[in-house]
């Protein structure tokens, strides 16, 4: 591999890391705070960056609001598939789909 493709990669991989560590910060404040309470500076400080390099990779707090509750949403989803015992009665498959949502939600700032 020759020296500029190499340092292409390096660079990339950084600016992934600093933006999985934003993503990682947004989510902790969010899960905190719920969305409207959370600001941009609440992220920036959490994750250790400056404000100004937030918006290098988000251009506003809907943007990485929207990527963290893609992500949660999955994630509660397929707890919820986990848990579930899908090979019971149907009532008792719909009483254990209502409560496991209602348990994973309710608490959750982030979809809530």
């Amino acid at each position: 591999m020759n020296e500029y493709k190499t340092k292409f990669i390096q660079k990339r991989d950084r600016k992934m890391d600093k933006k999985n560590e934003l993503l990682a910060a947004a989510r902790e404040v969010f899960a905190e705070k719920g969305y409207k309470a959370a600001g941009i500076s609440d992220i920036a400080k959490r994750s250790q960056m400056a404000v100004g390099s937030f918006y290098k990779y988000y251009e506003s707090k809907e943007a990485i609001f929207l990527e963290v509750y893609v992500a949660e949403n999955s994630r509660v989803r397929e707890e919820i598939m986990q848990r579930v015992d899908w090979q019971g009665e149907p009532e008792a498959i719909v009483e254990q789909l209502f409560a496991v949502t209602f348990e994973l939600i309710s608490p959750n700032k982030i979809l809530a």
